[in-house]
């Protein structure tokens, strides 16, 4: 559990969108935000005793705010605005260009056969005629969180309802990560923090319950037997090739990793060991990362 004084949060769920829609970006309305101060709340990142922004439906009082350190799920403009308004205390964060790029998918795809990042509809339809490992490729915008912006497309078969997604896909994130869909059979995540001299803390490698769209659920300490010596290695890896990417862009702050085991034959399963970077807090940070500073 965190210690130390209260902190001031702004729980910006929605913060792909912001990176997407850069100046375009409009905050959704307080009833929204409110439910996404819920679901922050349960992902363990607030104490009771913090203060969340715009955590109750039609109510905007800052006042219980003023003086605290302020925090943000995502440092983007609007919450580093929304903090400012609050009189509490802004924290140092990554410019907009920063955010988008650390956030982006293409800053590290995952290592599974055929993995790819497009920009344009000629490169996407590249990639999908292409023999896939399996039956389908899994197509994610090139900005998207809690299993937005995914679309299985049958390999060799795209079909007018597949292309209209791709390129209103490619229209508003500006790319399309493309990778074999594959049979997940468990999922994991490890987070660490970045000082902006490319000082990185580890937390501990957690399992992710997730839902049938790639949605967080729950997440826990991964016990000794949830994962093999040489998978624990590969995410650990992975982990630091993340912080060396996003270090070498300028990010700084807290950020994690997804990873999976899946099924590469009917007896045999084969582990990615990072198929996401998320530069940002995530709803499992604080069970993997303990102390949140």
């Amino acid at each position: 559990m965190r210690a130390g004084p209260p902190v001031a949060w702004v729980l910006n769920l929605d913060s792909e969108d912001e990176l997407a829609r850069g100046a375009l970006y409009r905050p959704p309305a307080l009833a929204k935000r409110a439910e996404y101060a819920a679901r922050g709340r349960l992902s363990g990142l607030v104490r009771d005793d913090d203060v969340v922004l715009d955590g109750d439906v039609g109510v905007r009082d800052d006042r219980p705010a003023r003086g605290l350190r302020g925090a943000a799920f995502m440092p983007t403009p609007y919450a580093l605005r929304r903090l400012a308004e609050s009189g509490c205390e802004v924290p140092a964060a990554p410019s907009l260009a920063v955010l988008q790029r650390a956030n982006e998918r293409s800053l590290l795809l995952p290592r599974l056969e055929g993995a790819r990042f497009v920009r344009t509809r000629d490169e996407a339809l590249l990639a999908l005629n292409r023999p896939a490992p399996g039956p389908l490729w899994l197509c994610k915008r090139g900005y998207g969180a809690a299993g937005r912006g995914h679309r299985r497309i049958p390999a060799k078969k795209v079909r007018d309802a597949d292309l209209a997604w791709l390129d209103a896909a490619l229209r508003k994130t500006g790319g399309v990560e493309v990778t074999p869909w594959l049979d997940r059979v468990a999922d994991f995540a490890q987070h660490g923090t970045l000082a902006p001299d490319g000082a990185l803390v580890v937390g501990a490698p957690t399992t992710q319950e997730v839902d049938a769209g790639d949605a967080w659920r729950a997440s826990r300490l991964a016990r000794p037997d949830d994962l093999a010596d040489a998978e624990r290695a590969a995410l650990r890896a992975a982990l630091e090739e993340a912080a060396a990417a996003l270090t070498a862009i300028g990010y700084f702050g807290p950020f994690g990793i997804d990873a999976f085991r899946y099924r590469a034959s009917p007896d045999q399963t084969a582990f990615c060991a990072c198929c996401d970077v998320n530069a940002r807090f995530t709803m499992g940070f604080s069970v993997g990362f303990g102390a949140l500073g």
